[in-house]
């Protein structure tokens, strides 16, 4: 049935707020927070502009090169540049868009620069976290006013044709700017249009009176900061200017200004009633009847539902609805993401959009998507390229799509500001849950008195910032929560736009984590909260779930403790995940300084942070930028493989009988498929190449939320020496639109009871470690400090360890010997004194000759693991070089590291080299330890190899700085503390994950290899 009734009749020329200028008279318009745009169209749906819904074409795109050219500050801006003869061709010629202050235009990346730029843009990338790029006055912020003393100013210039189709007289000429930081004044032909701010949300001006068939001139000024600026200070890169897509379209005189739809379910979530709300414009002297039409297409392109309408409105903004109830749709979850269909048709212009049925809601304490409690595991995403800045393409976004769904993540904040609008439609696309956020963060205000949340002047700003976002990003489903903002205190311009939200959409929760559990938030989303935390808030019954918006620093070589947090996550219903901190790492591509230049083209750039740019005393938060959990470029940190493991959806468990493998339990965590579309496996791996694998069958249809014990078919196989582990692995079954068919989605380990059947007899070794290992095992307590341990004084505290030589005999000691088959047995025994720090490591370091840089093990791997971050590196054997083991972290620490290694041999290109074999009683501890504590595998070390020694990595700051030596620096270890992971500031890694026994045993042998000997034969041997 349809019901079709008059929603409301606006002025099309209301402005979006009203705003009284008492108390900001003698403040410019650009620094005035009372004014929130000037001569601006009130926002839309991105779903009604053509560029978004398949009508491009339609538009005149302004990409492209412009005239360009910057000003230091407000003071020095060329008044009649706007002026249609200015004489522009002295100045530079910039792409638009871009953001002016990148490398590629300040002459620090020549690779990448325009070849028509002509010359370099005088100012540069400013990176701090908490506070504001410009100087204080007089020692404190003095919000809306901006210093004028460095604020650069662009301006730019170009040409562009109207099209004969764009008449003047029967249509409205609309210009379009995706996003301009931070804000800006409009010229066409000379005469001013207008003023935008908000520098993430779209602005658009009716150009229909300055326009004219032809050749026209559109002028722009850009100011880096403005007002809007105070509500900017997020925790990325400063930069300005036209950074996403501009462009110019028409609109008939009477046009759908706008559309809303609205999806619910009923109480079975199977049923659902579809509102389409349209927003008409007219400005006809004249009564002009309209016809419209919307119907619904479904997933096989055959029509659904058709509904149609006509009326005659005159002079003003109509609004009708369109109905569509009985449907039976497939849901849109981020699992399955069925999209159908929505066309509009009004006149001769078709609008089309996207249209996911499903509902999103707070009920009995829990976030509800199609009535399930679903658990997003998420990232925090910052709009970043390493080349272009702020400036994303679309195959760049369908990239970390692409990354994120092979790694098990399912959901994403926009970190801290509403995304280019394409995002969107990639994430309904292919199945994401979005917390959409709005551009609001004054963090270097702090969260008292001073904050800008309770400060009068700014109300208008959090209200229009919010109304954008909402009114841009509303028909999209895979927006399940808005976010008020980011650290920007609380107060009563935050209750203002939670009370708006909620009056203008009932169909999505709203978050804010500075409102903590005051009653603007209806998730509670603290950031960095500890386990316990966790734990202690879910031991009530609440009224609100907890969701953490940011946890898990990834800065570096981190991530560790994940598995913790998600052990509390799935044990208690109200606690549904969070969000890490975060995605990319923010390092910029820049040019190696000539004083530090190699020769080798392959190392003449280098991943560029805050304070590498501009005058010495530029502020600057160093490499805090870097926190992602992926490089600048997309390549995978290791600690991506611990994500994509303790995210994943499928739950394998043991089934044992007398210690015999027998069964699995499977458990499906998905909440609206079953494992029909996987494969599994299940193989058994030991310390030589090959094994046997078997398919798995009995697990397809188990049910969402349900587990199921299936038997495993084990072949007979004979009793061979050594260990044996047993790996469970599920694939894609088919391809699908970003994962292909075969890739791996879950997998699980145990340890097989086989055989552990050493060898009868050893054997004599052949030839000499003497011109292998250049230099003996050496008692190493210390590590080169990760940004975790530099974030938590790790050189202050501990750094009794690191001066804990061999000369000291009283705390530990290291011993060599042979034994008969020629083996050199190496023991380090350590007495921890009392009241010592914990440990970084206790273990040994040497240096063998750089050619033998190729490497087998059998332990974690492939990829870098540590004590807490070592569940997503199954035990096996692996193959890897010196080079290969290296990680690329932005600063250089510790890196490269393998645990639970039973051997690892180490050989030249001839198959000479040295094999180093733990003896089946290292790991021994002593007791004194306090609480749950972390104990190795017996029999058990751990390793790692650079060409760097450990000073290198210690004292320098970017990698390009770093001296390869033509050794290998290997570290064979007992243990290394865990790499931490809560945050980057002050976190140590959980105490179960430090050591602080009472004494430590380490104990391995070291052997030559000859060409030809099998290392997992020789490490099976009894050795006395």
């Amino acid at each position: 049935m349809k019901r079709i009734f008059l929603v409301a009749v606006l002025l099309s020329a209301a402005p979006l707020f009203a705003w009284n200028a008492t108390d900001t008279t003698r403040l410019p318009e650009w620094l005035n927070p009372k004014i929130t745009g000037i001569n601006t169209l009130p926002p839309r749906s991105s779903a009604v502009v053509p560029f978004y819904n398949g009508n491009e074409k339609d538009c005149v795109l302004l990409n492209g090169t412009w005239k360009f050219h910057l000003v230091p500050s407000p003071k020095n801006r060329i008044a009649d540049f706007t002026k249609t003869d200015y004489d522009d061709s002295q100045w530079l010629n910039l792409p638009v868009p871009s953001n002016w202050q990148m490398p590629m235009f300040t002459g620090q990346l020549k690779e990448h620069a325009p070849k028509n730029l002509g010359g370099t843009v005088d100012d540069y990338p400013i990176y701090v976290n908490i506070p504001y790029p410009w100087a204080k006055t007089n020692g404190k912020w003095t919000p809306p006013v901006i210093p004028d003393d460095f604020n650069p100013v662009g301006m730019y210039r170009r040409d562009f044709e109207l099209p004969e189709t764009f008449a003047t007289d029967g249509q409205n000429i609309i210009l379009h700017f995706a996003g301009v930081e931070s804000c800006f004044y409009v010229w066409v032909n000379g005469e001013k249009v207008g003023l935008g701010k908000d520098s993430r949300t779209a602005v658009e001006f009716d150009i229909t009176k300055y326009v004219k068939p032809g050749k026209n001139k559109i002028a722009v000024e850009v100011f880096r900061w403005s007002d809007g600026s105070w509500l900017e200070c997020q925790d990325f890169w400063r930069l300005s200017g036209i950074f996403r897509d501009v462009f110019i379209y028409a609109l008939p005189k009477v046009h759908v200004r706008d559309v809303k739809i609205r999806t619910e379910l009923d109480e079975k979530y199977e049923t659902a009633t579809f509102l389409v709300e349209l927003l008409f414009s007219s400005e006809t002297q004249e009564s002009v009847r309209i016809d419209a039409t919307a119907r619904v297409v479904g997933l096989d392109g055959a029509e659904l539902k058709r509904e149609s309408l006509n009326f005659a409105p005159k002079q003003f903004v109509l609004a009708q609805q369109f109905w569509f109830e009985g449907l039976k749709p497939k849901l849109w979850t981020a699992e399955t993401p069925n999209l159908y269909t929505l066309e509009i048709t009004c006149g001769e212009r078709k609008i089309t959009l996207p249209i996911g049925f499903r509902t999103s809601e707070i009920k009995d304490g829990q976030l509800l998507v199609n009535g399930k409690p679903v658990l997003l595991k998420g990232v925090n995403r910052h709009e970043h390229d390493p080349v272009t800045g702020h400036t994303l393409t679309p195959e760049s976004m369908i990239a970390d799509i692409r990354l994120m769904k092979e790694n098990n993540i399912n959901a994403v904040r926009c970190s801290h500001y509403p995304n280019d609008p394409r995002w969107y439609y990639l994430c309904d696309k292919y199945g994401l849950y979005v917390i959409d956020e709005a551009n609001i963060e004054s963090h270097g205000m702090g969260y008292g008195a001073e904050s800008l949340a309770k400060n009068p002047l700014f109300r208008e700003a959090h209200l229009d910032r919010t109304v954008r976002m909402f009114e841009r990003d509303k028909n999209h489903p895979s927006i399940i929560v808005w976010s008020l903002g980011n650290e920007a205190g609380d107060g009563p311009n935050f209750e203002a736009t939670y009370d708006w939200l909620k009056e203008h959409d009932a169909t999505r929760p709203v978050q804010y984590e500075g409102a903590g559990r005051r009653r603007n938030t209806d998730i509670v989303c603290p950031m960095y909260a500890k386990v316990d935390a966790l734990i202690d808030y879910a031991q009530e019954h609440r009224d609100r779930p907890m969701i953490l918006c940011e946890y898990a620093h990834a800065m570096g070589n981190s991530t560790g403790n994940l598995q913790v947090y998600w052990d509390a996550i799935y044990e208690h219903p109200q606690l549904q995940g969070g969000f890490i901190w975060d995605w990319v790492d923010q390092g910029l591509l820049a040019d190696v300084p000539s004083t530090h230049s190699t020769g080798n083209p392959g190392e003449q750039t280098y991943w560029a942070f805050g304070g590498d740019f501009g005058p010495a005393d530029v502020p600057s938060d160093q490499n805090f930028c870097c926190n992602g959990l992926v490089g600048p470029d997309r390549k995978p940190h290791p600690g991506l493989a611990e994500v994509k493991k303790v995210y994943q959806d499928i739950r394998i468990e043991p089934v044992e009988k007398e210690g015999i493998l027998t069964g699995l339990r499977i458990g499906n965590g998905f909440f609206f498929q079953d494992l029909s579309g996987y494969d599994a496996t299940i193989s058994l791996v030991d310390d030589s190449p090959g094994s046997f694998s078997v398919e798995l069958d009995g697990y397809a249809l188990i049910a969402p939320r349900e587990s199921k014990e299936i038997p495993v078919p084990l072949p007979r196989f004979k009793r061979q020496p050594g260990e044996f582990f047993y790996n469970v692995v599920f694939r894609t079954k088919t391809d699908t639109p970003l994962v292909p068919a075969g890739h791996v989605v879950a997998v699980a380990q145990f340890r097989a009871n086989a055989s552990s059947l050493p060898e009868d007899r050893p054997t004599g070794a052949n030839g000499s470690l003497e011109n292998v290992v250049t230099e003996m095992p050496k008692p190493d307590f210390w590590r080169a400090p990760t940004d975790n341990d530099r974030g938590n004084g790790m050189a202050r505290r501990l750094g009794f360890w690191k001066t804990c030589d061999d000369a000291n005999v009283a705390i530990h000691q290291l011993k060599e010997e042979k034994l008969e088959n020629g083996d050199t047995l190496v023991t380090l025994h350590l007495v921890k004194p009392k009241d010592s720090p914990v440990i970084p490591r206790v273990g040994t370091r040497l240096v063998l000759d750089g050619e033998f840089d190729h490497i087998t093990y059998f332990g974690r791997g492939p990829d870098e693991n540590y004590i807490d971050r070592k569940t997503g590196s199954l035990i096996g054997n692996y193959t890897t070089t010196v080079d290969e083991m290296c990680v690329d972290y932005v600063e250089p620490g510790e890196y490269g590291y393998r645990t639970d290694v039973r051997w690892v041999a180490f050989r030249d290109d001839n198959g000479t080299g040295v094999l180093f074999v733990s003896m089946p009683d290292a790991g021994d501890c002593a007791p004194g330890r306090r609480g749950d504590r972390y104990e190795p595998d017996a029999g058990t070390i751990c390793f790692s190899a650079s060409r760097y020694s450990r000073e290198e990595l210690e004292n320098r700051d970017h990698p390009y700085k770093m001296r390869e030596s033509n050794a290998i620096h290997v570290n064979l270890d007992l243990l290394q503390m865990g790499v931490g992971g809560d945050d980057s500031w002050g976190a140590r890694p959980h105490e179960r994950f430090q050591l602080d026994a009472e004494e430590y045993t380490l104990r391995y042998r070291m052997r030559p290899l000859a060409p030809g000997d099998d290392p997992a034969t020789i490490a099976r041997q009894q050795v006395e």
